[in-house]
């Protein structure tokens, strides 16, 4: 909500707020890939639980030899907050959504003076990351 204020207070252009548009962006921008930069981070988290939970019960069916990962994928881990982050993508697309309405181009552009180089790749290897990471077998509970 913040973020939303300060973009209505950046596009504004009475005379008094001139020098905010000059001088803020930048910041602005940091910030907001800062907050990109941690949501990604917590959804691979929540990935990665997902992923760590399947893979010991594939180890535990196969020691036990019963059939329990499925069901308890479904019943459990899918429930779990350490493993849904819907509305943490919303929140990731919102940002990402407001930061292309203000600056432009996301990711896969070249540097436009707003975000450093490594800031950009850090993002666009995170979204590489989530999109391998949400299509493997494991993180749909499929058995491999």
């Amino acid at each position: 909500e913040r973020l939303r204020k300060g973009c209505a207070v950046m596009q504004r252009s009475d005379a008094r707020h001139v020098h905010l548009v000059a001088d803020y962006p930048p910041l602005l921008a940091k910030s907001m890939c800062r907050l990109y930069k941690d949501m990604t981070l917590l959804e691979n988290f929540a990935i990665l639980n997902v992923v760590a939970f399947s893979k010991i019960l594939k180890k535990h069916d196969s020691v036990t030899g019963s059939n329990t990962r499925h069901a308890f994928m479904v019943t459990n881990v899918f429930k779990s907050s350490l493993c849904v982050h819907d509305d943490l993508c919303n929140m990731i697309d919102r940002c990402k959504a407001m930061y292309e309405t203000i600056f432009g181009q996301f990711s896969s552009s070249p540097n436009n003076g707003v975000l450093d180089e490594d800031e950009q790749l850090f993002i666009d290897m995170v979204i590489q990351m989530n999109n391998e990471m949400s299509s493997s077998p494991a993180f749909v509970g499929a058995d491999e």
